[in-house]
């Protein structure tokens, strides 16, 4: 089976087939614009309106995100320098705390080391009482034996304190 087709019937332009496709054109375009062209551009207004006010929100927003970026840095750079600060407060004050506990130390060993002397002191001066005090008891002892009577202790005690206070001098 064979088509007869002709592609000259369908590629033909006929002024007829033109005058009504622009008349049906013509009638499409009035009828639109008279029922449907005022809806369409108030639809195209409206949308135009919404995304300008979309871009204008996005332009706003921008520019308050880099105002509060620029205020966060800002409160960072003061934050780092208030640290720096407090860190180089708190290094000067271990400092001087530091100073002030060995000076402390320094002051309480000494006073320690002057009690230490004065009771050494104190111990010495006991000890050199209590040993003059046997000195005069044995040489008391030893002199009545060699006279072989008693003597009149409170003399002889005088006597033997003003030796010992003698031999203290040289």
């Amino acid at each position: 089976m064979q088509l007869d087709f002709d592609i000259q019937n369908y590629l033909r332009i006929s002024p007829t087939d033109m005058l009504l496709v622009c008349i049906s054109t013509l009638l499409i375009v009035l009828i639109a614009k008279h029922f449907f062209w005022d809806k369409i551009c108030a639809y195209v207004e409206r949308r135009q309106v919404f995304i300008q006010d979309n871009i204008n929100a996005s332009i706003q927003s921008k520019k308050e995100a880099e105002q509060l970026k620029e205020e966060y840095e800002q409160q960072l750079s003061t934050v780092h320098e208030q640290a720096q600060d407090i860190l180089a407060q708190a290094t000067l004050s271990a400092a001087n705390t530091k100073k002030e506990v060995l000076a402390q130390a320094n002051e309480e060993a000494l006073r320690m080391k002057q009690q230490a002397s004065e009771a050494i002191e104190k111990e010495k001066l006991a000890a050199y009482k209590e040993l003059k005090g046997v000195i005069e008891d044995v040489a008391l002892d030893a002199a009545e034996k060699l006279i072989g009577r008693t003597l009149d202790e409170e003399a002889h005690r005088t006597y033997v304190k003003q030796l010992l206070s003698e031999g203290d001098d040289s």
